[in-house]
């Protein structure tokens, strides 16, 4: 497997296996995070995800549950993600729910509709890198991201998308008012 050290794993999720599929962080500026300081951020390459998916085919063939790695693969934009998805599902063929990460910023190369093609292709739920709903702190911890935008980004009216019931914060319960 092609890992980069150190491996995050998301711990809301219980999933496994895991496929990284970038590296690093595309902000990695946060003041509170350390996870990726010392990693560029990078795609993995498509041969590497290839390889990996032959592997887990071997090693867990039942999988119904996958995690996309690392800080934020939401960042790749469709065309790039959909082809990762449709090779999970060659390769893993009882995967029911594919989980995976992003910045509030990731979803502006997104269209509803291609959010609403994800989800058919199995990415149930992405969690969103949001932390604060408060401006004040979103600024001292260097997110940047206003929690408007946080707002306006996660919740898309009549979009059945994967980040419904995704929108996480720390100081945000899992179903707020923006996910209904």
């Amino acid at each position: 497997m092609h890992f980069t050290e150190p491996v995050y794993r998301n711990p809301y999720w219980p999933t496994h296996p895991l496929l990284q599929v970038t590296q690093g962080c595309t902000h990695n500026k946060c003041k509170f995070c350390t996870m990726y300081k010392d990693n560029r951020f990078c795609m993995q390459p498509m041969e590497w995800i290839e390889d990996d998916l032959k592997e887990l085919s071997r090693t867990t063939p039942d999988a119904r549950t996958i995690q996309l790695l690392s800080a934020n693969p939401l960042v790749m934009t469709y065309d790039r993600m959909a082809p990762i998805l449709e090779m999970i599902h060659r390769y893993l063929h009882k995967i029911e729910t594919i989980y995976t990460q992003g910045r509030v910023s990731d979803l502006k190369n997104k269209t509803a509709d291609e959010l609403r093609k994800l989800k058919e292709l199995g990415m149930r739920e992405i969690s969103l890198g949001v932390e604060s709903g408060d401006d004040w702190t979103l600024e001292r911890i260097h997110k940047g991201v206003a929690n408007s935008e946080a707002a306006t980004r996660a919740y898309r009216p009549k979009v059945d998308s994967p980040m419904r019931g995704a929108y996480r914060a720390v100081d945000t319960c899992r179903e707020t008012s923006l996910c209904r």
